[in-house]
């Protein structure tokens, strides 16, 4: 009998040792349990954190590669990404910028930092990224259609871009505060022409430009004429005081229009001080490249005429250039200190072209086709029935000779540190 209570006892003393055993077991494994939930939560939010601090300085520093945002030391960013918030702030240290991102995801923080790096190129080239640039204001009207983005210099806050009417533009939002280097489009030195000469071209003739100016007073290719420049030299310049290119003849004696081919692999410089008229073909051959003509115009707009067809590049200083630009067969780089306004025709060469009148304001686009390529004016209205189409070639740059472009400055992502 006592030996029944002895086991008995035994055995109640062996329960309560493991159900001991197994409260603390379970107390152990609920706490645990519970420690990984809040730690997942926290990795949760650890890593939410870092994703809107990194979000944000990409997003940030996109902007100022493509050259939409300037960076200066100092600069606070902060915004909000759902409910998450970020802050950047940059901080300069010769030509690097640090680009310091810090997002908030509840109560936890993460921080990104990227370095930028600054560099300074100079060259006389554009860089035009929209279909139309207005300096001050954008107001795009009537039947046009604008293939492209459209941008300006002002501010967001100030309106400067307006569409109305039933135009059409295909990439939207526009472009603000773009900071774009508009330098002054100052006729060069001419060459000084005291030369009473003149040069009639009415069959075949070569003129061989050398290291020496060639001068000319009246330089006439007439109908049936065809002159041939050459390059010979490295700095092959032609001087006249007026360039007559004639239209064909329709009369007894029947003959093709007057025409001025530019040598392939040659470039030339003409310095017109006082007539251009342009009846004929000029610079058509097959590349159809403005880059090998370059046309400096010293005269009036009186004096400016054409109703031909001509690809160069032509600097006109402070006069109307509509004489041209409102001709669908001119192809090639326009550039002037004009600051009137100015109308231009549809164009239906696939080509890449450029108004780069800063002072100038573009009024109407008149004509069936589109123009190919990109305006830059002061203000930009617009109106009328054709369209402009951005060409991405342009991308790669107008040169504008003669024209003083300040240090372009670019900034590039470096690292993530």
């Amino acid at each position: 009998m006592k030996n029944r209570k002895n086991q008995e006892g035994m055995v109640l003393a062996f329960v309560i040792i493991v159900g001991a055993i197994m409260i603390l077991t379970g107390t152990a494994l609920l706490a645990g349990s519970v420690m990984e939930v809040k730690t997942g939560n926290f990795v949760q939010r650890d890593t939410q954190a870092y994703f809107t601090a990194r979000s944000a300085v990409d997003a940030l520093s996109s902007k100022v590669v493509k050259g939409n945002v300037q960076l200066n030391d100092g600069d606070v960013y902060t915004g909000n990404i759902g409910d998450d918030t970020f802050t950047i702030t940059v901080t300069k240290n010769g030509s690097k910028y640090t680009l310091e991102s810090e997002g908030v995801s509840k109560d936890q923080e993460d921080i990104v930092e990227l370095v930028m790096e600054e560099k300074e190129e100079v060259a006389n080239t554009l860089y035009v990224e929209t279909a139309i640039f207005g300096k001050t204001s954008v107001n795009i009207g009537g039947n046009g259609s604008i293939i492209g983005g459209i941008g300006t210099n002002a501010k967001e806050s100030a309106n400067p871009i307006t569409i109305g009417g039933s135009a059409s533009v295909s990439i939207l939002p526009p472009y603000y505060d773009m900071n774009y280097p508009l330098p002054d489009p100052k006729l060069p030195a001419f060459p000084v022409n005291a030369v009473t000469a003149d040069l009639t071209v009415s069959g075949s003739q070569t003129i061989d430009l050398g290291n020496a100016t060639v001068f000319y007073d009246v330089l006439k290719v007439e109908a049936g004429g065809v002159l041939t420049i050459n390059q010979n030299g490295s700095n092959s310049v032609l001087s006249v005081n007026s360039l007559i290119v004639s239209k064909a003849s329709n009369g007894k004696d029947k003959k093709p229009a007057g025409e001025i081919i530019i040598k392939s692999g040659s470039k030339a410089q003409v310095y017109i001080n006082s007539i251009l008229t342009i009846s004929g073909k000029v610079n058509q051959d097959a590349t159809l490249n403005h880059k090998k003509l370059e046309i400096y115009y010293n005269g009036t707009a009186a004096k400016l005429s054409m109703d031909g067809i001509l690809c160069s590049y032509f600097h006109c200083g402070n006069i109307s250039f509509e004489a041209i630009a409102n001709k669908s067969d001119f192809t090639g780089v326009i550039v002037s200190g004009y600051t009137g306004e100015f109308n231009i025709n549809g164009n239906t060469r696939s080509y890449k072209n450029l108004i780069y009148a800063p002072f100038a304001t573009l009024n109407k686009i008149n004509g069936n086709a589109n123009y190919m390529g990109s305006v830059v004016v002061n203000i930009a209205k617009g109106n009328g029935t054709a369209g402009i189409t951005y060409s991405p070639v342009v991308e790669d740059g107008y040169e504008l000779p003669g024209v003083i472009i300040p240090p372009k400055k670019t900034l590039s992502v470096l690292n993530y540190q």
